[in-house]
């Protein structure tokens, strides 16, 4: 939930998060947080904010992209192959070795920059010494 991530000062995002929404164009410190404020629930498809299953029904027949994020990563602003990237990276379905052994199959896992931890999301693209050089 958003609440995990929101303390006294304010946001709190993982680094790995806050890099990907910084990459795809979204600065999340930004935006306004209040934590002694509660959250509140609305339903945005209601103008009152009130959940009926009648605006569920309304909504998904609108074919209304609900999803914030794929706005970001398939806009033409970036390039398809970046959009691919990102697209599977917010999946986590990027090929790496940890994918692969949550699929059932035996490897031998390791970083092929570093050599020195297995080869996961966020080492080979935010821990790496490799990568840390890059950015």
């Amino acid at each position: 939930m958003l609440n995990n991530f929101i303390n006294p000062q304010g946001w709190q995002f993982p680094s790995d998060i806050l890099f990907l929404l910084l990459a795809l164009g979204i600065n999340i410190q930004g935006i306004q947080c209040n934590p002694s404020c509660h959250d509140t629930m609305i339903w945005k498809s209601d103008i009152q904010g009130v959940f009926s299953t009648k605006n569920v029904y309304e909504t998904l027949r609108s074919k209304e992209d609900s999803s914030w994020r794929w706005k970001y990563v398939w806009r033409q602003a970036i390039h398809p192959r970046l959009g691919g990237f990102a697209w599977r990276l917010l999946n986590h379905i990027l090929p790496m070795d940890d994918a692969i052994m949550k699929r059932g199959i035996s490897i031998v896992s390791v970083c092929h920059q570093c050599h020195n931890i297995s080869e996961l999301e966020s080492h080979t693209l935010l821990r790496c010494p490799f990568a840390v050089s890059l950015w």
